[in-house]
């Protein structure tokens, strides 16, 4: 689909909604950005790039249920202090469709559906429960690294349409934009760190003081957060985040905060599901008391890539004895979990350059590839190294070897899309520093099944 196309049929259904969507009277609080709480993409992990967990698929559909307590608060002038609750509670049905469009580029849109139950009683405040549509958000993520890196980095732009409603407090009628810088990375091999830093701009989001409340100006925001994803097992998972966001100018009292934890179960490759919780207000008189939700998300993958026939070799030319050359010994193992390597890929001393002699084991990978291309549809290309040496430099020489490797293997007809190559330098010894075998041992290349 042709990128540009894809954004001209967004903004037109964001035109669309605007104008069936009727507009009771504006106001300058959207609590769908103003609050971290109210938010599609809860987990900063949930949509790096190159997770390995769950399996690689282009495209994902999902929602999420989100439940948050008291999302709004009005603050008194004379007490600096909570004077009454705008919003007693939003419940938000998020539908979200996701995009891998290539491994440096992804793309998300998603609509809320809200709940949104006010506490009534209040002069110039809605009352009563209302549903409402909120704005529509589109967003991206742009990496800014090679999927070997040991630490990714992106930019993550975002836009929020004025589609939503102004007189139920999800939508201040203008259009907010973000932009971020992520970096990720996995500290362990159950364990990935994901953190924030952006600006948030919103041109309509002020509200002036009045009825002895204090004013309120979110048009400037700054965007941070932190979090993990602790992987139990394959099926099973944690993640702990903390998200906040700074308003300028910084006297306000409303800078609302959020600190969430969850589980993630993958019942199967093409599904996730979701459920945790999350505190706010931590120090803060803004922001919600607690919130509960739960989501789920679903890929159907995608169609299968034709598998290229292997690259032809040339016929030997026949030798002079009649004695017929001893066939050599395998060198790889095929299982379903892993390409085995029972002779190793050498490299020249301190370079990712592959030795000639070889090469011919790396042809019987390629084998091994087309002849069960379902089983071997994703593969990690793992370089590792041993213990001599400074780690940082074992580190990015053992990425070098495993691109090595990947660049081989595709300029031989394996699609680039089915490789994933990673460095651990000298983090996952097989041998012991004691053992002899160590030195040479440690130092290799592995192919692993992705799941």
């Amino acid at each position: 689909m042709n990128t540009r196309l894809f954004f001209y049929r967004l903004s037109l259904i964001a035109l669309l909604f605007s104008t069936l969507i009727p507009s009771a009277h504006a106001n300058g609080i959207n609590a769908q950005t103003l609050n971290p709480s109210v938010s599609d993409h809860y987990v900063l992990t949930e949509d790096a790039l190159y997770s390995d967990w769950p399996k690689y698929h282009p495209w994902y559909i999902g929602v999420n249920y989100n439940y948050v307590n008291q999302p709004l608060t009005a603050i008194s002038q004379a007490t600096n202090s909570n004077a009454f609750n705008i919003i007693n509670s939003i419940q938000t049905f998020d539908m979200m469709v996701a995009w891998k469009v290539n491994p440096r580029l992804g793309l998300y849109i998603s609509l809320p559906i809200n709940i949104v139950d006010f506490t009534g009683g209040v002069a110039g405040f809605p009352s009563g429960s209302q549903t409402a549509v909120g704005d529509l958000k589109l967003e991206a993520k742009i990496a800014l690294s090679d999927e070997g890196d040991q630490i990714h980095w992106a930019l993550a732009p975002e836009i929020h349409l004025p589609t939503g409603s102004t007189a139920d407090f999800v939508s201040d009628s203008s259009v907010y934009g973000a932009l971020k810088l992520v970096a990720e990375t996995w500290l362990a091999k159950y364990l990935e760190i994901a953190g924030n830093i952006g600006y948030g701009y919103s041109p309509d989001a002020t509200i002036s003081t009045e009825n002895n409340l204090q004013g309120f100006d979110d048009r400037n925001r700054l965007l941070l957060g932190i979090g993990s994803l602790i992987k139990f097992n394959d099926q099973w998972g944690a993640n702990v985040e903390f998200s906040a966001q700074e308003l300028f100018p910084t006297s306000q009292s409303q800078n609302p905060n959020d600190l969430y934890a969850g589980l993630r179960f993958l019942p199967a490759e093409c599904l996730i599901l979701t459920a945790g919780g999350a505190v706010g207000k931590l120090g803060q008189n803004g922001g919600e008391n607690y919130r509960l939700l739960a989501g789920l998300r679903y890929s159907p993958g995608s169609k299968p890539e034709p598998t290229p026939k292997p690259t032809p070799y040339p016929t030997p030319l026949p030798v002079a004895t009649p004695t017929p050359s001893p066939v050599p010994a395998p060198a790889i193992r095929a299982s379903a979990q892993k390409i085995e390597l029972l002779k190793p890929v050498l490299f020249e001393n301190n370079s990712a350059k592959i030795m000639t002699e070889s090469k011919w084991i790396l042809d019987e990978v390629i084998d091994a590839i087309h002849k069960f291309p379902k089983r071997y549809a994703k593969l990690y290309v793992d370089g590792h190294t041993n213990h001599i040496g400074p780690r940082p430099h074992n580190v990015k020489l053992s990425i070098a070897r495993a691109k090595s490797v990947k660049r081989y293997l595709v300029s031989k007809g394996i699609p680039e899309s089915h490789l994933i190559a990673r460095g651990f330098g000298p983090d996952r010894p097989i041998y012991k520093l004691s053992d002899e075998r160590a030195v040479e041992g440690n130092r290799r290349v592995e192919f692993n099944v992705a799941k």
